[in-house]
């Protein structure tokens, strides 16, 4: 069984290269275009083996909101946080969301 890898990217380009990528090194491949319908994919797939997420999307919240529910939650899902941004650590956040700083990865 080959590992399964959730990557949650708005950009569609992007998501699109990160999917081949994963796919390229013998990876399965989910994909969420933005943390709210990424949340949902752990509970349907319980066999996600790793989480990539971007920190800046749309929607109710950043990349960081299911990184933090899946360490909680899943704490066996590797995690991966990618960020365009110099300092990821600044990233404008919603209210209550986590940030770079709190996350314990």
């Amino acid at each position: 069984m080959r590992n399964l890898i959730l990557i949650i990217e708005d950009e569609r380009l992007v998501r699109m290269l990160a999917v081949d990528v994963a796919q390229d090194a013998g990876l399965d491949t989910l994909e969420a275009a933005n943390a709210d319908e990424a949340l949902l994919l752990p509970e349907a797939r319980p066999n996600i083996q790793i989480l990539m997420t971007d920190v800046d999307m749309p929607g109710s919240a950043n990349g960081l909101r299911p990184a933090a529910i899946t360490r909680e939650r899943w704490p066996p899902i590797k995690i991966v946080v990618v960020s365009t941004c110099d300092d990821p650590r600044k990233t404008n956040s919603r209210p209550g969301a986590p940030s770079m700083a709190s996350l314990t990865i």
